[in-house]
């Protein structure tokens, strides 16, 4: 068995480029999906879903950025 104790050493945590492009990709699907939904006739259905798709959107702008922010000075990590 492997002494798994930690020696001091830099932590590896894996790039931030690993999570970003799903998030990216989430970003682009939502403006995708509100532009679709404002090309149809109005009513209070279509609204809500828009206000909906806005809150989830500023949710995965906030959870990136809190991503980007827990992460350690770039000179404490050990890339993977």
């Amino acid at each position: 068995m492997k002494n798994k104790r930690n020696r001091g050493g830099a932590v590896a945590i894996p790039k931030p480029t690993t999570t970003m492009p799903h998030l990216m990709e989430i970003q682009e699907l939502l403006n995708s999906l509100t532009a679709k939904l404002e090309a149809l006739p109005g009513g209070q259905g279509r609204s809500i879903w828009i206000n909906v798709i806005h809150t989830v959107r500023d949710d995965v702008k906030k959870f990136e950025q809190k991503l980007l922010s827990d992460l350690p000075p770039m000179s404490t990590v050990e890339r993977v």
